[in-house]
């Protein structure tokens, strides 16, 4: 028996795909080259049982291309790759004892110019220690992630770091740590602005 919760969960991911999917056609209509150029790449997501559906968590990532060894040209590229079999990312979360496979995550690119949401997706490994990205030589820990969303900050309308600021106050959006679980009424409130963002 599937219940309600469940019924919310198959209808969100359903109404994801295909209405981000004709943002993402729509958007590139325009493009000389759309699959080399993209604004927007969408995919369903992998399945999750149902059982880790219901405990699923919300993880924010933080990406700033001012700081980070992952720039914006890195990012282009990987939208290009985003159909590829395969494809995926490996990226420092801060809160690795709460996450578990399953847990979706959001990733936030912060700093100059234009922020907000740009990757969605599901994390798909348990976290993992490996070298420090930035070369400080700080323990940290990685998770593997399957984007099933992808928006580039720069040619496509998304949600703004200014709208998380209005709606959730109570949460820094601007700064912090990448990989940070956020709490149950955040997280509800977050999906709700995710959720109504798909009915652009």
């Amino acid at each position: 028996m599937i219940n309600a919760k469940d019924q919310v969960n198959q209808k969100y991911r359903g109404s994801l795909y295909s209405n981000l999917l004709v943002g993402c056609v729509l958007s590139e209509r325009i493009d000389k080259d759309p699959l080399m150029n993209p604004k927007m790449v969408v995919k369903e997501d992998p399945f999750v049982p149902r059982a880790l559906i219901r405990q699923q968590q919300t993880f924010i990532m933080r990406w700033n291309p001012e700081i980070s060894s992952y720039k914006l040209v890195d990012f282009e590229h990987a939208m290009e790759d985003f159909y590829t079999e395969g494809f995926y990312y490996d990226w420092s979360i801060f809160d690795y004892k709460k996450v578990h496979i399953g847990d979706r995550f959001f990733m936030l690119k912060v700093g100059n110019g234009n922020t907000g949401i740009v990757m969605s997706g599901i994390i798909i490994s348990s976290p993992y220690r490996d070298k420090d990205w930035s070369g400080k030589g700080r323990a940290t820990w990685y998770v593997r992630m399957l984007p099933d969303c992808m928006i580039h900050p720069n040619k496509s309308k998304m949600v703004s770091i200014q709208t998380l600021n209005s709606a959730l106050p109570g949460v820094n959006w601007n700064e912090g740590h990448s990989g940070v679980l956020l709490n149950k009424e955040q997280a509800i409130k977050f999906n709700e602005i995710w959720y109504n963002y798909t009915f652009f």
